[in-house]
């Protein structure tokens, strides 16, 4: 496998790293909102001025207090981790864009690298033989190469 095609396959990598990060983010929300409605039913939140600061004096205050920011730092986390991901996503398909693919090339590379599909999935889908398929990767892959390497 070429350093051109392990470039294009991270974009399906990444995509399913997000999809698993997304539902990290939905069950740390999830998480967060049980956890911190099950411990405040029961009390009311009471935080008593004493001059610049405020004092909190329950026990179950400060439990909520360390939920909300455990929950909320562990959110942003992968927020910010999911951000990351798609700024690389965007690189490799903004690369593909700057190498002037035809359409045929264009249709294998997404099928392939973006969507995941088999070389023969691909081929059938453009309905193409795999030799010619083959011809249309090649050529994209040669074009996508010299991006790379002026870039």
């Amino acid at each position: 496998m070429s350093d051109v095609e392990r470039f294009l396959f991270r974009y399906n990598n990444l995509e399913r790293t997000k999809k698993t990060l997304e539902n990290d983010l939905i069950e740390a929300t999830e998480e967060y909102q049980a956890q911190s409605e099950s411990l405040l039913k029961p009390y009311k939140l009471s935080l008593a001025k004493s001059g610049k600061t405020n004092k909190v004096y329950s026990s179950v205050e400060e439990s909520v207090i360390k939920i909300v920011d455990v929950y909320r730092s562990r959110m942003e986390r992968i927020q910010m981790v999911l951000v990351d991901l798609d700024e690389k996503q965007q690189r490799i398909k903004d690369t593909v864009k700057m190498a002037n693919l035809n359409t045929y090339e264009y249709s294998y590379i997404f099928m392939r690298y973006f969507k995941g599909y088999r070389s023969w999935q691909t081929a059938q889908k453009l309905q193409y033989s795999e030799r010619q398929t083959n011809r249309f990767k090649l050529s994209a892959l040669n074009k996508i190469k010299a991006i790379l390497k002026d870039g």
